[in-house]
């Protein structure tokens, strides 16, 4: 007589495995996804830094100095002439890090004009006068003979020449002292561009130094 043995091992249901493989699939995807943007989110699209900007050499630099970074690889120190034109100079991203951006150059000169000759004697009829050093930026004073200030007498007519407007009479010689451009232009204003991961860049800070 035989004897029937009953099943004593359990075994999983294919739908419960199917739920499990689901379950697990789901949890890989949310741990990938987490570790992106995790990853992502060191890379700021914001500059985390300060820059100082300021004015130097009277006016006609500009220099910025990294006082603070965190996030900028590096910046860049962009000026604009009083022309239009564009100068620019790279700045490290370390703190401590500078760089300067030079427009021209503005020295005071005096010329003396006119010396006792009677060839170039600058007569009361609206003579106009060429100054030796171009371009002028600004003129100062006019002084006949050393003494007397007549300044109010000449009007910068371009970036050399000065006239006369006969008030005085005839000259024989006058001293005049004007502001000199020993450069080409002027810096109108400056900026400091963060240069951020991934090619994006921030216009950080900027100032008018043309005053």
């Amino acid at each position: 007589m035989f004897k029937v043995q009953e099943k004593t091992s359990d075994a999983v249901s294919p739908v419960i495995g199917v739920i499990l493989l689901v379950a697990v699939t789901v949890a890989l995807v949310a741990l990938a996804t987490v570790i992106v943007f995790d990853i992502g989110s060191d890379v700021s699209d914001t500059a985390d830094a300060t820059v100082q900007l300021e004015a130097t050499n009277g006016g006609n630099d500009a220099t910025a100095t990294v006082i603070r970074n965190e996030n900028v690889d590096t910046f860049t120190l962009s000026g604009t002439t009083i022309n239009g034109n564009n100068v620019e100079a790279s700045l490290a991203g370390d703190a401590g890090s500078t760089a300067t951006i030079s427009g021209v150059s503005i020295t005071e000169k005096t010329e003396t004009v006119a010396e006792d000759d009677s060839e170039t004697a600058i007569d009361a009829d609206g003579d106009k006068v060429t100054l030796a050093n171009t371009p002028v930026d600004s003129l100062k004073t006019v002084v006949d003979d050393g003494s007397a200030d007549i300044t109010g007498a000449f009007t910068l007519i371009d970036s050399s020449t000065i006239e006369y407007d006969g008030s005085q009479g005839s000259l024989t010689s006058i001293d005049v002292t004007y502001d000199y451009e020993s450069g080409s232009e002027q810096l109108s204003t400056a900026t400091v561009i963060a240069n951020l991961a991934g090619g994006n860049s921030e216009v950080l800070t900027s100032t008018d130094i043309s005053g």
